[in-house]
């Protein structure tokens, strides 16, 4: 099978960005080359954002999850600092543990065409999450915007020196934080895990811990209006990776899919379902750093605006996403510059090139 040929040179690729020899060095940003490969063919959109017809709907009370809108029983819950681990996406990693009590999870390309995960986690805890892996560029926007304490074994060596030098709360294994385990009937790179409960009572050990504001997320129990409904989403990350979001409307949530086979969380058992799903577009640029393939690492921009399309209650919303400080998190309006609310619950944001063509039906 074609997944058998092409997953022991992903593998290898993915390892590249874990071996970390040698000093640290100041180096300079990475520079954006001007020729990126078909799969990361830019295509540049220019969106001008209207003055809101209406004052956005508030926030989720204290009383709620600022990343779900779902009610808590434990309000301060809120009160510590979300963590964002960085979980190996691939099917010869699974089932991963952890990802089904992630409030938010980002998908997003590496190298070699598979992807990564970014789980978000703030008002539920996991005791297990894994495996866990290294950094990508990416980080250094989805950090900022939950001011999170960032789970992550290793990086390439410059992208470990801009988090250096960085206001980010690393959590790095690969420096020696405490915390995390190895599972010796698992092959490395796929063997380290932690919890969420490790990781809180390290930031509180090494005086990290705080309350953070989060705000930019909208809820509502009901959908705005819609003729455009959902059923299927299909996105094709590459020719031997694709995501996939299947609605039951009984349980008002998606199954998820990869590669046509159900994403299994190691803790349940059970396939991972999904309240919102958001595919978001975002220029996806190589630079000049490269693993020891001489493969280019990737920069995909979460600062500005682009194209998104939300996805809720079997029903889909054409708007923009939002975002103009490192600091701030995304935020989703129509074309109007109204927020377009998601339901309490979980959402997994698919970022994709611009110009990617997913099917819906």
């Amino acid at each position: 099978m074609l997944r058998q040929k092409v997953f022991p040179l992903l593998c290898i690729s993915l390892l590249l960005c874990g071996c970390l020899p040698g000093p640290r060095a100041t180096l300079a940003p990475p520079t954006p080359t001007k020729t990126p490969k078909p799969t990361f063919t830019p295509v540049s959109i220019v969106v001008e954002i209207p003055t809101p017809t209406r004052t956005p709907t508030p926030g989720p009370s204290a009383e709620r999850c600022p990343l779900t809108g779902e009610e808590l029983s434990d309000p301060s819950l809120t009160a510590r600092r979300p963590i964002a681990a960085k979980i190996e996406a691939s099917t010869v990693s699974g089932p991963q543990s952890g990802l089904s009590r992630a409030d938010i999870v980002f998908e997003h390309l590496t190298e070699g065409g598979i992807t990564r995960f970014t789980a978000i986690y703030l008002c539920r805890d996991s005791e297990a999450l894994g495996p866990i892996r290294s950094a990508r560029l990416i980080d250094l926007e989805i950090v900022p915007m939950f001011d999170a304490l960032f789970a992550h074994v290793g990086a390439c060596q410059r992208l470990l020196e801009f988090i250096a030098k960085s206001d980010i709360a690393d959590l790095d294994e690969y420096l020696g934080t405490p915390g995390y385990h190895r599972i010796p009937e698992r092959e490395p790179p796929y063997n380290v895990y932690t919890s969420t409960d490790a990781l809180w009572s390290v930031a509180s050990e090494r005086g990290l811990q705080k309350a953070v504001k989060l705000e930019g997320l909208s809820f509502s129990e009901e959908p705005p209006a819609s003729e455009a409904a959902v059923t299927h989403i299909s996105i094709p990350y590459s020719r031997w990776y694709t995501a996939q979001y299947e609605y039951d409307p009984q349980r008002r949530a998606y199954l998820r899919s990869m590669s046509g086979e159900p994403s299994i969380d190691a803790i349940t058992g059970e396939q991972l379902t999904v309240t919102n799903v958001i595919v978001l577009y975002a220029a996806h640029n190589e630079t000049d750093i490269k693993d020891n393939l001489g493969v280019p690492t990737v920069d995909i921009e979460l600062t500005g605006q682009g194209r998104a399309i939300i996805f809720r209650d079997g029903l889909a919303f054409e708007g923009r996403w939002l975002r103009e400080r490192r600091h701030q998190m995304l935020r989703y309006v129509d074309a109007s510059g109204n927020p377009i609310p998601l339901r309490p619950g979980k959402t997994w944001i698919q970022v994709v090139p611009l110009g990617m063509e997913i099917e819906t039906r």
